[in-house]
């Protein structure tokens, strides 16, 4: 399974309507994963304003949906940092 192994917390700051969160966890739990509680312990944060190239564990949820779609586990550090994206600069 795609997601086994791996535990994902979903952020309180996660922009995304209810039922785009009850998709995303249906997605993890379909693919093996687990929906973590608390982020103690989780291999991956999913957050839409905290990502930082530097902590590949916080990953867009265009991680766990790009990875579903590619049916194969996606470069976590591609999804943990918008910002270079959009102004430009490196890291």
């Amino acid at each position: 399974m795609l997601f086994r192994e791996l535990s994902f917390f979903l952020s309180p700051t996660l922009r995304v309507s209810a039922e785009d969160k009850e998709e995303l966890e249906r997605l993890i739990r379909q693919n093996g994963g687990v929906v973590a509680q608390s982020p103690a312990g989780a291999t991956h944060i999913v957050d839409y304003t905290e990502l930082d190239a530097r902590r590949p564990e916080l990953v867009s949820a265009d991680f766990i949906k790009e990875s579903v779609a590619f049916r194969a586990l996606q470069d976590p550090v591609k999804y943990s940092d918008l910002l270079p994206q959009r102004t430009g600069k490196t890291l």
